[in-house]
């Protein structure tokens, strides 16, 4: 693509945008960095030595950590020492294009990243120069590949499936790439240039061609934001890993500066529209790309200015924080709405280290607790080279932390639209339940307007499956052709024999909360979820979790211009369900985790049936297993409208 092209699309899409953005509400503007800091104060404060830099280089400082800590990282790197480093080839990058599959080359392209990552955190524990041969190989051979963008996020960026031959574009994965070089380069810059200056000069050279240069140029790479598209988790995800470049490989104090202030203006427009609950869209899942990213960006800004720039006392920031403790359910189980996994580790260290950066003490018992339970003291420390650099700094702090797993009794979040309730802070036991409103235009959306979940004593019973292993297919105009995605395979109606339909006006309406010494209860009206053939006038969905009894109970009020084919509820169970006709009641055993007492009473003009549904896919499979179960409860009656109520109790 020419630069004269490429400038013309920019302009052409910022006038559309701005076109659009001018008949809408308008957009809350935060400025929580930009608004507070100016580009000359940041170069200023922007230090040109590694002295701000708390983390050891090479031979200073390791011999700190515990023996189980460097016997655990130094055993990980060792079990891949001296094996080949296998190809990419231009087979494996074609493959997104050709069938959908993006883990054949992604499981070589992350294998090699980690790989290395693992080498240099071994040579810096062990300093024997045995890890090095393993180093300074990966490092060429990273350097070598032609495109650190994988294939499923090339674009307009390739051709035919292969890179094109000037593509010059930062996506997640180029700017962790140049993350991983830079603070390799960091730590054992007086190591390579043993071996040869090369090394070092090549780094330098292609995070600067990769990271810096067209970061720096460009202002149409969307997660920048400046187009106007709503922003997620990449803009945080990339701009951590940017400002890592920056203030590891940048030598120009100029560009160092220029480029440090619009990642600032990145993670403003990020920030700006963000609820102000603190909620995350794309699930707690996702927080630890989203909110966790953020902090790894304020904590860099926060050491790179010996503690100028420092926001974190602003409202937004401490929620986004306590976000992910708010949805914990119990042991690894969080609430999984949109591309979610209903089974999430967050990282212990980080949740540790963002709830000390916001002085919340339950947080940091949180991350204390989550590092128990992932030995993290034992050494099994995963993740990212910085972020594992990061977590070596808190296992002081955090092994004399008091652990305490958090069960918070609700946490509602209006902007977002999400309540979740526990019946028991103390331990978690009880009924747990989580309802959404929001819209099907949401990050990493699914078509679920009035979904809920179902926890008793921390075991999954009513669910949200999540979503299968990505593909070409999960993010194109054929998304919702997956099942995964479809609102009749999550706990919703469908009307007339209409699902509900993607796209920002298909949403809840009408939503509130209310809080009682009883009671908490959560009403939206879906009909606008549907589309006009569904025939709905009102579809008014109450979800009460009682407090002070085992009881949760739903109430469908509807409306229908007419009738066509009769109703039907859906529930999709963890576990096989048990059917009673007679009493009109489902006893939503557990199969495999161990029965869960809790039934389900249903109206008697229902007719309850459920199906099996065989699991394949192996992400679907290291939540559930191989299988899960659709209720379908159809109304026998065909009616313009009605009142449904089901309610769910422990058995005696």
């Amino acid at each position: 693509m020419s630069q004269f092209i490429r400038y013309f699309t920019y302009l052409l899409v910022c006038t559309l945008v701005f076109c659009w953005s001018t008949d809408g509400a308008a957009q809350e503007k935060r400025s929580l960095l930009t608004g507070k800091y100016s580009q000359e104060q940041l170069r200023g404060w922007l230090d040109q030595s590694f002295d701000w830099v708390p983390y050891p280089v090479f031979g200073e400082g390791w011999d700190q950590l515990s023996t189980s800590i460097k016997t655990a990282q130094i055993g990980m790197a060792e079990a891949q020492l001296g094996q080949p480093i296998p190809p990419l080839t231009a087979s494996l990058l074609l493959e997104f294009s050709i069938n959908g599959n993006r883990s054949n080359h992604g499981d070589l392209y992350f294998g090699r990243r980690n790989r290395l990552a693992q080498a240099v955190i071994a040579e810096c524990m062990e300093r024997k120069g045995r890890f090095m041969g393993e180093i300074i190989d990966l490092v060429w051979a990273i350097c070598e590949e032609s495109f650190w963008v994988i294939p499923a996020h090339y674009g307009t960026y390739g051709e035919a499936g292969l890179p094109a031959i000037d593509a010059a574009y930062v996506d997640l994965f180029a700017a962790e790439t140049g993350a991983l070089l830079a603070w390799t380069y960091y730590l054992l810059e007086k190591e390579l240039d043993k071996v040869s200056s090369v090394l070092n000069k090549r780094i330098l050279a292609e995070v600067d061609k990769r990271v810096l240069k067209p970061n720096l140029a460009y202002d149409d790479f969307w997660w920048m934001g400046i187009s106007g598209r709503t922003l997620n988790n990449w803009t945080p995800w990339i701009c951590s890993n940017w400002l890592a470049c920056v203030l590891l490989c940048e030598k120009d104090a100029a560009k160092k500066a220029e480029a440090a202030y619009k990642i600032m203006a990145c993670i403003d427009r990020f920030l700006d529209p963000y609820p102000a609950d603190g909620g995350c869209d794309e699930g707690p899942g996702y927080w630890g790309r989203a909110g966790a990213s953020l902090y790894d960006c304020l904590d860099l800004f926060e050491l790179a200015t010996k503690g100028k720039v420092n926001i974190w006392d602003a409202p937004l920031v401490r929620n986004i924080g306590q976000y992910i403790y708010k949805a914990h359910i119990k042991d690894d189980y969080y609430i999984n709405f949109a591309d979610a996994a209903a089974i999430t580790k967050p990282s212990a260290p980080l949740v540790f280290a963002y709830g000390e950066k916001i002085k919340d003490e339950q947080m940091m018992a949180f991350g204390a607790w989550l590092a128990q339970r992932q030995q993290i003291f034992e050494g099994k420390i995963g993740d990212n080279l910085p972020r594992k650099l990061a977590a070596f700094q808190v296992l002081s702090a955090l092994e004399k932390t008091k652990p305490q797993e958090a069960f918070v009794g609700e946490s509602w979040f209006p902007d977002l639209q999400v309540l979740a309730c526990h019946s028991d802070e103390s331990n978690g036991d009880g009924f747990f339940m989580a309802a959404k409103g929001g819209h099907n235009a949401e990050s990493h959306n699914h078509n679920d307007i009035g979904n809920f979940i179902i926890y008793h004593n921390g075991k999954p019973l009513i669910i949200d499956i999540g979503v299968e292993t990505y593909t070409k297919k999960t993010f194109s105009d054929q998304r919702y052709e997956i099942w995964t995605m479809q609102s009749q395979y999550h706990n919703v109606p469908t009307v007339n024999g209409q699902m509900q339909s993607p796209g920002r006006s298909f949403e809840a309406r009408h939503t509130a909360r209310q809080n009682s010494d009883q009671q908490i209860s959560f009403s939206m009206d879906i009909a606008a979820a549907y589309p006009a053939e569904s025939g709905l006038e009102k579809w008014e969905r109450t979800l009460t979790f009682q407090k002070n009894k085992q009881e949760i109970s739903l109430k469908d009020v509807y409306q229908l211009k007419e009738t066509k084919v009769p109703n039907v509820l859906h529930l999709m169970a963890a576990n096989r369900p048990t059917i009673d006709e007679k009493t009109q009641t489902i006893l939503l055993g557990a199969e495999v985790r161990g029965k869960a007492p809790v039934t389900l009473k249903y109206p008697k003009n229902f007719m309850a049936t459920f199906e099996e549904i065989p699991l394949t896919d192996s992400r679907l499979q290291s939540t559930w297993g191989e299988k899960l179960f659709r209720i379908q409860l159809t109304d026998t009656q065909k009616k313009v409208s009605g009142t449904y109520h089901l309610t769910f109790t422990t058995n005696p």
